[in-house]
């Protein structure tokens, strides 16, 4: 079963005839459901990712957008499979769910040992992503070790990579919020110190946001050197047969990098994300 919602009313039957329908309807639906689980070798693939990631993997009016779908549509229709963008759920339930098989890939997602117990992870990475810590300007942060003895903030299910990851496990407390804009709000109401999120993404959502504005007090600012890049990945779920594509779309990514096609797509979703001259002026400014 996919993340579909299926929204349907159960009329009560009045009549054996009317029980055997509703148990012919309700047997139908679940039938279909099973179809959609591991539907490779059907030509389709179900591809679900981060809500509010741009320009890798957003949400645009309701339906999925952003380069990890536009890549993966051209490698897979390769192989004349076409792909089926999951409508934005909670990153947990989209993990869950590919868990169990109801999802068939997952794009712009970071590698860890417990999802390697139900993801096949593609090994080369789609983009390296900038992450920054964001804070109020009359703070004075200017390395990590100046957050040690703070709260910070960070979205569900983000984790760090490499030598930050054990320098946050020793020294760091956070606070997890299911979305970017409650990190916002949380450090402009003073509730967290900081918190840690891919550059150029939280930088156009503030763009796109007014709301999120201040007319007073303190702006936020941001480190202008990362604290670490994270390697955003492919993975399938082991419990679909698209897991048969992965040394497939491995070899494809890798190609893609050294021709180019990755830069090219992404300049493609910088026209359709707006804001994207001012954004880089701003984080040029900034160095």
């Amino acid at each position: 079963m996919h993340l579909v919602d299926l929204n349907y009313t159960v009329i009560r039957a009045q009549s054996n005839r009317g029980v055997a329908v509703q148990k012919w309807l309700y047997s139908l639906i679940l039938l279909s459901i099973s179809f959609f689980a591991g539907a490779c070798h059907q030509g389709v693939a179900y591809v679900a990712g981060k809500q509010d990631y741009p320009p890798i993997s957003w949400n645009n009016d309701g339906i999925m957008d952003g380069i990890a779908f536009d890549v993966m549509s051209e490698i897979l229709a390769e192989k004349n499979i076409r792909i089926e963008r999951v409508p934005p759920h909670p990153w947990k339930r989209i993990l869950k769910s590919a868990g169990k098989g109801e999802i068939d890939i997952i794009v712009s997602i970071r590698e860890t040992e417990e999802r390697r117990g139900y993801l096949h992870f593609v090994p080369t990475a789609l983009l390296s992503t900038a992450q920054n810590v964001f804070f109020l300007d009359n703070q004075s942060i200017k390395t990590r070790e100046d957050l040690i003895g703070k709260m910070g903030g960070i979205t569900l299910g983000v984790r760090f990579d490499g030598e930050f990851d054990v320098f946050a496990k020793r020294h760091l407390q956070f606070d997890e919020v299911a979305l970017l804009q409650q990190n916002i709000r949380k450090l402009q109401s003073k509730r967290i110190d900081y918190f840690i999120s891919p550059l150029l993404t939280t930088l156009h959502y503030m763009h796109n946001n007014r709301t999120l504005r201040q007319n007073d007090g303190p702006n936020i600012t941001y480190l202008a050197h990362p604290l670490f890049t994270a390697n955003e990945k492919v993975a399938i779920s082991m419990k679909s047969d698209c897991s048969a594509l992965a040394d497939y779309i491995d070899k494809r990514l890798a190609e893609y990098h050294s021709q180019g096609i990755i830069d090219r797509v992404l300049e493609e979703q910088f026209i359709r994300w707006g804001n994207i001259t001012r954004i880089m002026d701003e984080v040029s400014r900034h160095q």
